[in-house]
């Protein structure tokens, strides 16, 4: 059996889109912040996004800029 391979994402990116229904928000895990205008891109179309939101996954307890600087 082989191992199956774990990616942990370092972004996380959440766009709002409209619809004619409301709003519906996909989730997307990003490794390069750079990876978010692909998703953009690949649609729906831009003109139909409300809101991006990206902030840092949480895989672990949130750190003091102090603490991330002493790691």
């Amino acid at each position: 059996m082989m191992a199956q391979q774990i990616c942990l994402h370092r972004w996380v990116a959440e766009i709002d889109y409209r619809y004619s229904d409301g709003i519906r928000t996909t989730t997307r895990g990003l490794h390069e912040l750079a990876e978010l205008h692909d998703i953009v891109e690949s649609g729906p179309n831009f003109y139909a996004i409300a809101e991006i939101r990206v902030g840092p996954a949480r895989h672990a307890a949130p750190l003091t800029v102090e603490q991330a600087e002493s790691l």
